[in-house]
């Protein structure tokens, strides 16, 4: 959301298992993230029954810029995260339980060497990448 002089409001958002901090942009402390999102992530968190360590959320598109993410990121769209875990059983866990979930198993998941990205994007088939 943007105010009259075409600024991101700041907004806060939260979740019984992530914060406000956690969930907004790093570079403006924007946080536009979707409730349907939210619902997902707190469902795959339930399940997972262990802390997650954010490394990106919502993310205005200066910020997407900066690090590099693609034009139509779904962290703009407030649809995606990205969570920090090492390789093993738990980051193997988390993928199994995103891939069951009825969001983000339809959604994307993306497997890189120090996170797991999670996102709710509808486009038509689920996506599965790995890096």
């Amino acid at each position: 959301m943007k105010n009259s002089g075409g600024l991101r409001m700041k907004h806060s958002v939260s979740s019984k298992h992530f914060s406000n901090k956690e969930l907004s942009c790093r570079c403006c402390g924007a946080n536009e993230m979707k409730p349907k999102f939210l619902e997902a992530l707190e469902r795959v968190r339930v399940a997972f029954n262990h802390p997650m360590t954010v490394s990106s959320c919502f993310r205005c598109s200066q910020h997407n810029y900066e690090v590099g993410g693609v034009k139509n990121s779904s962290h703009m769209a407030g649809e995606a995260i990205d969570i920090l875990i090492e390789n093993g059983r738990p980051r193997h866990r988390l993928i199994k339980i995103a891939m069951l979930d009825p969001d983000f198993g339809h959604g994307g998941i993306g497997v890189y060497p120090t996170f797991v990205h999670l996102d709710i994007r509808k486009r038509g088939h689920p996506t599965l990448f790995t890096f």
